[in-house]
This record gives structure tokens, C-alpha cells and sequence, in this order.
């Protein structure tokens, strides 16, 4: 299974708040609060994926929830040097 890690602080927050300001709000959120609220989710989650670089790496059935990037990193290579060194 896949997994994002966002690495929020790098993000542009300056681009995403202009992208936010400048959306315009009043022809998107109309209709019932369901469609607002899909709409809604669906424009933050589009300028997330634009404005917040992220990391797509691989997620282990056995992988503890805390076991994030970094560690999925480490532990891999770990795994490389310790077949070398047999």
C-alpha cells in the first residue's frame, strides 16, 4: 500500500493562500451542504497536491502506524548494507 508523507514545511503557503484568495468561492460552493463541502474538499485537496511537496513510498502490512518515511528509509537501507555485509 502506498503512503503520502506532505512535507508541509516546505510548503508555499504565499501561492496557496493567493490560489485560496482567488478562488472563486460564490460559483463553487452552491447547492445542497453535501455539494458544498465534496466541492469544497476536492479545491483544498487539488491546491495541496500543488502547493505542498510530498513523498510516496511504500507501506508494509506489518508496519507500525508511527512508522513513517524517514523510518521506512532507515530501515531499508539498513536491510541493504546488513545483505552486503553477509
Amino acid at each position: 500500500m502506498k503512503h503520502t508523507n506532505w512535507l508541509w514545511g516546505k510548503a508555499d503557503w504565499a501561492g496557496f493562500r493567493e490560489a485560496l484568495r482567488t478562488t472563486p468561492w460564490h460559483t463553487i460552493l452552491v447547492g445542497d451542504v453535501d455539494n458544498q463541502v465534496n466541492s469544497f474538499t476536492n479545491i483544498i485537496l487539488t491546491l495541496q497536491e500543488l502547493y505542498v511537496p510530498n513523498h510516496t513510498f511504500m507501506v508494509k502490512p506489518f508496519d507500525q502506524e508511527w512508522f513513517g518515511y524517514e523510518c521506512r528509509t532507515a530501515a531499508d537501507e539498513k536491510s541493504k548494507a546488513w545483505k552486503r555485509y553477509k
